[in-house]
């Protein structure tokens, strides 16, 4: 049975649909709106789950309603919460930089996409070549 990391947000509650939808092992680390700072002992951290549980797949997922985006992008109230300000400000750049490139009428999904795509690859730069060769990311 192939044995798959997800990186999710705890608001969206997504482990019981993911458990659901996927006959596989499944293994959780979540951080609010996935914003997981991949630094040295944090990727040891993840390096260390994919050997013990053998991971094959690494899947950054976020709801398209979730809430820690949706509050960044609107009313901020949660920036006093630790390590989200600095999050806050990535995605509202984010935010900016698809608003003048696109003008999409669908900045939501574009801010989500940008911001789980920057994470996938983050982590992928830390791993060594090795790991990440026979892992689907």
């Amino acid at each position: 049975m192939q044995s798959c990391l997800y990186f999710i947000c705890p608001t969206d509650r997504l482990e019981v649909i993911i458990n659901d939808a996927h006959d596989s092992l499944n293994y959780f680390v979540s951080s609010l709106g996935n914003s997981l700072s991949f630094d040295a002992d944090r990727v040891e951290e993840v390096h260390a789950l994919i050997e013990t549980h053998k991971i094959e797949a690494i899947t950054f997922v976020l709801s398209d309603t979730n809430e820690i985006v949706a509050d960044a992008l609107g009313p901020q109230h949660f920036t006093d919460t630790v390590g989200l300000s600095e999050f806050y400000d990535t995605l509202l750049n984010y935010k900016n930089c698809t608003d003048a490139l696109w003008h999409t009428h669908d900045l939501y999904t574009s801010v989500i996409s940008s911001h789980l795509a920057y994470k996938k690859e983050e982590l992928i730069a830390q791993l060594p070549d090795e790991l990440i060769s026979r892992l689907k990311v």
